[in-house]
């Protein structure tokens, strides 16, 4: 599934892959689910891969599964956090 740059989406889905560029608010689960420039995304994401790239905005927790079934760990993000940690020019 994608939602495009002026798409927007709120509730639970589930699907093989997700890609964001414009808004989605809820649960998704997906094997691989993908942040693209100017994607917002508000709500829990279940995946075996996620990628956030660093002009996204991502609010929420990120459960990593593995083999189809949730591992339980949980993570709390924020992507402008993630882009703090990931920038070489900061001390």
């Amino acid at each position: 599934m994608k939602i495009g740059q002026t798409g927007s989406v709120a509730g639970n889905l589930s699907a093989k892959s997700l890609i964001v560029a414009g808004r989605f608010a809820g649960d998704a689960d997906c094997d691989t689910i993908e942040l693209i420039a100017g994607g917002q995304v508000d709500g829990k994401l279940i995946s075996k891969s996620l990628i956030i790239d660093a002009s996204s905005s991502f609010q929420g927790e990120s459960v990593r599964k593995k083999d189809g079934s949730v591992t339980g760990k949980v993570v709390n993000l924020a992507a402008d956090a993630m882009k703090e940690a990931t920038d070489p020019t900061q001390p």
